[in-house]
Formats: structure tokens, C-alpha cells, sequence
């Protein structure tokens, strides 16, 4: 059952959301380890028809990070974790494997990775996956229009210090008798829409710690991301009716509440609660790229 876009939210969390959410398990490694972390399912047009991609980060397929900025040992496949509807083994959800790499290489025909090498986000064409399964699996999507715009955030009265909600598996944790996620509430910690630069050091694939930079459309974030926590939506915490008129900055009464818009994706912890979250923009570019972008 695809449900594309969402009611107004009467409360600070519309419940559908969770079902846009889903988990992500690696392929194990040498020692037999998988790594957690969550995505969560878009839809390239504003209804149905279109197709249908799971959003995650870089660092969850392959080798990438902030020091290195390609991929050069992509994971083969990832088990992604469906909600199952009418499923005849009573299972309410089960893994389904998605295939990433045509030969030794990330397949371009189904993963997008967004060309910048610094913006931790790619996302994953699972369209065949879905229709297939569309008898018995149940899920939400986003429609375009609820990825908000860095320059638009402030519009709908999230501002310094607001709140923003993060939906993952942070530690692993989720609901053993449905997979759903965990709701995490932070802080933003920067200025939305303004560009942040943010000096980091970390670790690069060779052993060494170099210092390097994340610089451009991103959120700080105060009080969000453990492991597990990457490749989720930060969306916008619902419930209010006032918004902030975007032509004369003053605040006004609205008959509508705020919706969750996804504001951006978790990415980087950067130590003392901060959390680095790639903005939504990103996503459009890769939604929008006329066609996908050549896998680095």
C-alpha cells in the first residue's frame, strides 16, 4: 500500500511517518559484523506513478567518508527491512536483499550518488522491488514536495534552537514486533539557511588523520545521532499553527498545522551531542538529475 505525502499532523509526530523509515543491515565483513543504520523512501514525482528510491548515506554502501570522498569498496548488497501486509508467513516484516554493484562496481543503473564528494548521501532506484512485492508489503513515501528547502525552513517557524525529530535505529534498537524506528528529539544548533563550514579531523581509509572540512548547505544539529542513526530523515516536529511569512520575516497565525517536512538526513556525529545533516536540496539535486550522476 504506497501512501504518497502525509496528513496534517495533529501532534508532533504524524505516526505514518514511521512507515517511510526502514532498516538497513550491510553485508557482513571479514569477521561475520553487519552494520545498522536506517533509509527512508521517497518518490521522484508527486504521485504514484513515479519511481520510487530509498535515501541513505555514502558511508552506509561502501568505504566512503569525509577524508575520502569515493567509494572505492562498495558493499555488494544491503538487506533492507519491508513492513509486511497480508504476508502468508504471518511475518510482519522479513529482509529483502537489494543488489548494488553490475560486476565489481556500484550498478549506475539503480544507485545515484550525489557527484559532490563531501555530501554523505546517495540514493537507491528499489522500484522493482516495491511493485513486486506491492500485495504484501505497506509503506509511505515522500513526495517531492515535503523535502523543505534549506532557504525555506525558517518559513515554517523552525528556527535556532528548535526542535527537529531524527527517525532511525540508533544502537540497533527498534520495535521487535514491527521493525518500526525510534523517534529522537533534537535541536537545530546552526541558522537554517545559512551555509555552515565545519572543520573536522578524521580518519581516512589509509590510517591517518587528516584534517579536512564539511562546508555548504548543511544543519548542526544538537542531540541526535549514535550508531544506527545514519541514513534517517530529520523532519520538522509538527503540531504548531503559526508560521513565519517568508516576504516580511513577522509571524501569523495559520489554519494549518505544520507539517513533517523532511528538513535533511543525518550524516556525521561530530562529538558534544552535534550532529552534521545533509540538507534536503541535496536530495532534490539527485531526485531532479536528468539523468543519474556517474558512480564515484
Amino acid at each position: 500500500m504506497l501512501q504518497v505525502g502525509m496528513a496534517y499532523a495533529s501532534d508532533r509526530l504524524d505516526p505514518t511517518l514511521l512507515k517511510s523509515v526502514l532498516r538497513i543491515e550491510t553485508a557482513p565483513n571479514a569477521n561475520g559484523d553487519r552494520k545498522v543504520g536506517g533509509g527512508f523512501l521517497v518518490t521522484a514525482t508527486e504521485d504514484k506513478t513515479g519511481k520510487v528510491f530509498l535515501v541513505t548515506n555514502k558511508h552506509m554502501i561502501g568505504d566512503w567518508n569525509y577524508a575520502d570522498g569515493d567509494i572505492q569498496t562498495p558493499q555488494p548488497w544491503i538487506d533492507v527491512f519491508f513492513y509486511r501486509e497480508n504476508d502468508p508467513s504471518g511475518q510482519t516484516y522479513r529482509p529483502t536483499k537489494i543488489a548494488l554493484l553490475s560486476g565489481a562496481t556500484l550498478d549506475a543503473t539503480r544507485v545515484r550518488l550525489h557527484p559532490a564528494p563531501r555530501v554523505d548521501l546517495v540514493i537507491i532506484d528499489i522500484t522493482d522491488k516495491v511493485r513486486d512485492q506491492a500485495e504484501h508489503i505497506s509503506f509511505t513515501a515522500y513526495a517531492p514536495s515535503y523535502l523543505v528547502q534549506f532557504a525555506n525552513i525558517r518559513v515554517q517557524l523552525t528556527d535556532i534552537a528548535d526542535e527537529v525529530i531524527a527517525l532511525g535505529y540508533p544502537l540497533g534498537i527498534r520495535s521487535m514486533k514491527n521493525n518500526y524506528p525510534i523517534a529522537k528529539i533534537g535541536y537545530l544548533a546552526s541558522t537554517p539557511g545559512e551555509e555552515v563550514s565545519v572543520p573536522i579531523k578524521v580518519e581516512n581509509r589509509a590510517g591517518a588523520v587528516v584534517s579536512t572540512s564539511i562546508d555548504g548547505k548543511f544543519l548542526i544539529v544538537d542531540g541526535l545521532i549514535v550508531p544506527g542513526n545514519s541514513g534517517g530523515p530529520v523532519v520538522l516536529a509538527g503540531g504548531t499553527r503559526i508560521r513565519r511569512d517568508p516576504t516580511t520575516n513577522q509571524l501569523q497565525f495559520s489554519d494549518r498545522s505544520v507539517k513533517n517536512y523532511v528538513a535533511g538526513v543525518v550524516s556525521y556525529a561530530l562529538g558534544g551531542g552535534l550532529t552534521v545533516v545533509v540538507s534536503s536540496d541535496y536530495l532534490l539535486e539527485l531526485l531532479q538529475s536528468p539523468t543519474p550522476p556517474v558512480a564515484k
